[in-house]
């Protein structure tokens, strides 16, 4: 499927794919801002799924801010009294399924500043890679994807496991050419 570049998007069909802009502004802000981001972007897919719909342009960047649970332990404790609020607010939001598996990705989800991607990308190319089969293992919600240059993407299919149930959610949303195993180790998937 060709794409059609526009403004931080590509094209695919009837979806958007999110181009990862400075605009985005990911991963920036507290630990309180980080979660209220994640909040909206796991309130955004239950919209999503009511309504049946593919995410605007507006909504895939309310998407892309999700970062996950990695720095996010204190909503996970019930006696922590500074995020007692925000631990009941997510509790009842996500099914148990969910809790358990958000609160299991808090000891091993790891957010990867633009910084780090650009540099990894810069050695490929360098390296001669320009696009290809890509495999990431841990995909989160999918900053490499978003990150890519555009040479290299358009070459390029993507596959991505992500273990945390949301995490993966929010990553085909974002990226719906990617092939991304949901809820699944590494260990068992199978392109």
């Amino acid at each position: 499927i060709r794409s059609i570049k526009a403004a931080g998007l590509e094209r695919y069909g009837e979806r958007l794919e999110h181009v990862i802009t400075d605009d985005d502004q990911i991963g920036q802000g507290g630990l309180m801002e980080k979660y209220r981001d994640n909040l909206q972007a796991i309130q955004l897919l239950r919209t999503l799924d009511t309504e049946n719909r593919n995410a605007t342009a507006e909504e895939l960047r309310t998407l892309a801010r999700y970062v996950g649970w990695g720095g996010l332990k204190g909503v996970f404790d019930p006696q922590n009294k500074a995020w007692g609020q925000q631990h009941l607010e997510l509790k009842s939001l996500l099914t148990d399924a969910e809790w358990a598996a958000a609160s299991r990705s808090q000891l091993d989800a790891f957010y990867t500043a633009p910084v780090v991607v650009n540099a990894m990308y810069a050695g490929l190319s360098r390296m001669g890679y320009d696009g290809g089969r890509m495999i990431d293992p841990s995909i989160g919600s999918g900053n490499f994807v978003g990150m890519m240059p555009p040479e290299m993407r358009r070459e390029s299919s993507v596959h991505g496991v992500e273990l945390d149930i949301l995490t993966s959610r929010v990553a085909s949303a974002l990226y719906p050419t990617a092939k991304i195993a949901k809820a699944t180790g590494f260990q068992a998937y199978n392109a």
